[in-house]
């Protein structure tokens, strides 16, 4: 027996529209229509390690959480720019670093090497 003949279908739309909000945007397309197969295909990405230079005992203080909230808007504001994707921030006592990727479906571009590169040159500029 499938476990969907066990939910009403008033249940099982109400269940998918929570599930979508935790489903990456890109991804969500693919699935809507029903092509999973972009999962098993190989792509060339181009992924930059970005050092926030903020320590973790930032995050104890009104201020420093305020100071964290406008470096990440500011660097996820140059990495959506150029069709880019944050995959996560690390923040240990080693400091705090985050992960950019190009290349992921669908902002697959030829020149991702070339938008991080850039990408990175106006972090720089609006960081300062």
């Amino acid at each position: 027996m499938k476990i969907r003949s066990q939910f009403s279908t008033d249940e099982l739309i109400r269940a998918q529209s929570r599930l979508e909000q935790c489903v990456a945007r890109p991804v969500l397309g693919y699935l809507k229509i029903q092509q999973i197969d972009y999962c098993s295909e190989i792509r060339s990405l181009t992924v930059m390690f970005v050092s926030l230079g903020v320590d973790l005992s930032s995050a104890s203080t009104p201020e420093g959480i305020d100071l964290i909230q406008e470096i990440m808007v500011a660097v996820q504001q140059q990495v959506y720019r150029l069709q880019g994707s944050i995959n996560k921030l690390v923040m240990d006592d080693k400091g705090s670093t985050m992960i950019c990727i190009w290349g992921l479906p669908p902002l697959s571009n030829s020149d991702d090497a070339s938008r991080a590169l850039f990408t990175g040159f106006n972090m720089i500029k609006a960081l300062r």
